[in-house]
């Protein structure tokens, strides 16, 4: 059986006033500045990254890799013991219930980022187990975070997943 679920159960929620208003307050500068100047300032996790770069340095138009670490996402997976087994080695939260058959699932962006690329491979990941990953690379790039895999090519399969190629 494949995992017949994932939902996502917790998403960052950014105070973007007091944030704004505090950070312009102390730093005599906005930290938006550079979305700004390109026209991509949205209220999005992805700015929110891009502004904690610009925070650390004016002017930042990259995207540290470090600075994935300040945004967590959980989600709940309805699947098999063995799947659970497998998503134990990829560094991420895993909060399994008695029953074996339903998980909660956490990490920061880079530790998801991490772990998608491990469990986008055919190599290192079972088919249940890619499935699963390719569905939440699928989830953070509808949220505007496909950045986060620049360095990365999607490479379909037969089986109709997808693995992740260093490019």
């Amino acid at each position: 059986m494949i995992y017949t679920r994932i939902l996502p159960i917790v998403q960052p929620l950014i105070d973007w006033e007091g944030y704004l208003k505090h950070t312009q307050a102390h730093l005599g500068r906005s930290v938006t500045a550079s979305l700004d100047r390109n026209g991509d300032f949205d209220y999005s996790v992805k700015s929110f990254l891009h502004t904690i770069a610009e925070f650390r340095k004016s002017g930042s138009n990259n995207l540290p890799f470090d600075v994935l670490n300040h945004i967590t996402y959980t989600f709940m997976i309805i699947g098999t013991e063995s799947l659970f087994m497998e998503l134990m080695t990829y560094g991420l939260n895993l909060t399994v219930s008695e029953m074996k058959t339903i998980a909660i699932i956490s990490g920061t962006v880079r530790q998801w980022m991490l772990a998608l690329v491990s469990g986008c491979q055919v190599d290192t990941a079972t088919y249940p187990t890619r499935v699963l990953c390719n569905e939440v690379v699928n989830y953070f790039q509808l949220l505007g975070l496909q950045s986060i895999f620049k360095d990365f090519k999607q490479t379909e399969l037969k089986d109709k997943s997808f693995i992740l190629e260093a490019k």
